[in-house]
């Protein structure tokens, strides 16, 4: 088996320990979100686009990081040469002083396609990390269909 095969799911797990870990360590209020709106179809060329509302009464998510991990729920695998990304990390633009407001998370087509041979099925883990290290809850989205036709 190729050397990515066993990174992967490592990394995912170090991840989800981490903000699992985060979340458990930190005292005071930690930052919450919840999707707002999902397209849950995907057609050929368009793009994943997930708005969340977010809360944060330290008023200090901006400048910290948003996740977003994907899981790809088919029964037939892609092919081992794909070198497919699953984890999405990104920080937070910065704003200030302000404890409530969305966040807008997009990939396209191309990032999200997978399969020649089948719509792709995935969902996507979500949480949004302060500058502190706090973390919220990770969320999980509905699941999504990706055309691959």
């Amino acid at each position: 088996m190729k050397l990515a095969s066993f990174l992967i799911p490592i990394l995912l797990i170090t991840i989800t320990a981490a903000v699992i870990s985060c979340s458990k360590s930190n005292s005071g209020s930690k930052p919450t979100i919840k999707i707002k709106s999902i397209n849950t179809q995907i057609p050929v060329g368009g793009g994943l686009s997930v708005t969340f509302d977010f809360t944060s009464s330290s008023a200090d998510l901006a400048r910290g990081n948003f996740v977003a991990i994907r899981n790809r729920l088919n029964q037939i695998p892609i092919p081992p040469t794909t070198n497919a990304v699953d984890t999405f990390p990104s920080p937070i633009p910065d704003f200030t002083d302000v404890t409530k407001g969305q966040i807008r998370f997009e990939l396209d087509y191309n990032t999200l396609h997978q399969s020649d041979q089948e719509n792709d099925t995935i969902v996507f883990k979500f949480a949004a990390i302060d500058r502190a290290g706090k973390s919220s809850d990770t969320i999980t989205s509905p699941q999504i269909v990706i055309e691959y036709q």
